[in-house]
């Protein structure tokens, strides 16, 4: 493939990664800040791009990161009734510690379904 071709795919990645957590929101305006919320997304991609190298996959990480936040978001949405917010990051490390308290909201079928989704786009990449 071309390189004009995996960075057009590689942009696609992105940008899906980054317009899934705002459709999940129902963010729909567009201003000049909302491109400070592309900006995390758009350097982890750039970095990951400078160090290996390979667009597709620095974009479907990013992909990746933004679909899974955007999961997250939904289900706390659904579950609490409020978003997802920064100070939530401090309970990740409960995710893996304590996944019976988090699974039955998510579903166990999304989880696992999602899982085998990631390692199989990875070794697929």
């Amino acid at each position: 493939m071309s390189g004009f071709g995996q960075g057009a795919i590689g942009l696609v990645l992105l940008l899906t990664g980054w317009a899934l957590p705002r459709r999940v929101a129902g963010s729909r305006t567009f201003t000049l800040a909302t491109l400070l919320d592309a900006a995390p997304l758009a350097f982890m991609t750039m970095v990951l791009f400078l160090a290996t190298g390979r667009p597709i996959f620095a974009s479907a990480a990013s992909f990746a990161l933004g679909a899974g936040f955007a999961f997250a978001d939904r289900t706390v949405r659904d579950t609490l009734r409020e978003p997802v917010v920064f100070t939530a990051l401090s309970e990740v490390p409960q995710v893996f510690t304590h996944p019976h308290l988090y699974l039955p909201f998510a579903g166990t079928g999304l989880v696992i379904g999602g899982g085998i989704a990631a390692v199989l786009g990875s070794l697929a990449l």
